[in-house]
């Protein structure tokens, strides 16, 4: 019995420190992103990088021929134009992920659940610069401009079906019990989705919004061909927009951005954390009290 207790306790300890060197593993990477953002990030993120807009090449070179060893400027720019892409990305998406997850969970399996389903699924997968060219054919080709519009919709196009499988998931908590209690009582089934259901969900939903938002913030292909980017901050829904991932974009290309590229995904970075971290705590709380 002891020889029998004793291999257990041997083969217990082997895989515990098997199950801590793999997650040691799988986190490293994490890390050392986080530490090389915070390394060559923070240092330069002050107010004048929070509310300065972008310089120029022309700035940038004439500063540099002053032998400015600073390079005066923000993406005060490419935060608010982020801000505002992304606002109108979810108020399209948001209100139409969530329509979509209702009709899929409560209704039968039928020729048009499977297609939509087949088609949330093609989209999921599809890579963003193709819906980047479907959205300039269909929003910036007409109007003649990259915009904030086609910027939002191609932000729309990617962050849908992402928040009808959030509304989906949330609902399929919720125990069938409810509905059939609902139903009992009398009532028909829009206003059991309408009066009981949705407002058990709302807070899951909620997290689902927050989540969809720290997926937003990181698009970035298809913003090149339909939002373009600016120097400038822009409030025209027809002009080009700038945005934290483009600005990032074009940093990297620029030797004497450095600095400011690496302090720009950091504070990406934070904003999607940031996000990503509300939805998470929100979710798990919901969980909490419908569970």
């Amino acid at each position: 019995m002891d020889h029998n207790k004793t291999y257990r306790n041997i083969i217990n300890k082997f895989y515990l420190v098997v199950v801590c060197v793999f997650s040691a593993i799988t986190l490293l990477p994490s890390f050392v992103i986080v530490f090389n953002l915070i390394k060559n990030g923070i240092a330069y993120i002050d107010i004048d990088f929070l509310i300065k807009n972008q310089p120029s090449i022309t700035e940038i070179m004439w500063q540099r021929i002053n032998n400015s060893s600073v390079i005066d400027g923000g993406i005060a720019n490419a935060i608010l134009g982020t801000l505002y892409m992304v606002s109108i990305g979810m108020f399209i998406a948001i209100p139409l992920g969530i329509f979509a997850g209702i009709y899929l969970t409560n209704s039968k399996r039928t020729i048009l659940t499977n297609i939509l389903n087949y088609s949330f699924n093609l989209i999921s997968v599809t890579p963003h610069i193709i819906i980047g060219l479907v959205v300039y054919l269909w929003i910036a080709k007409p109007f003649n401009t990259f915009s904030a519009l086609a910027g939002g919709f191609s932000i729309a196009f990617i962050t849908f079906p992402f928040m009808t499988k959030q509304t989906i998931t949330v609902l399929n908590k919720i125990p069938k019990g409810i509905t059939e209690a609902g139903l009992a009582l009398g009532l028909n089934y829009s206003s059991v989705i309408l009066r009981i259901v949705i407002p058990l969900a709302k807070r899951g939903l909620l997290a689902g919004a927050f989540l969809s938002i720290s997926k937003a913030l990181g698009i970035t292909t298809p913003l090149i061909i339909t939002a373009l980017g600016s120097s400038y901050v822009n409030w025209d829904i027809l002009k080009p927009t700038a945005s934290l991932t483009l600005s990032l974009w074009n940093l990297f290309n620029n030797p004497n951005m450095i600095n400011f590229m690496w302090a720009t995904a950091l504070l990406l970075l934070i904003l999607i954390t940031f996000f990503y971290c509300i939805g998470k705590h929100l979710n798990r709380e919901w969980e909490k009290k419908i569970i």
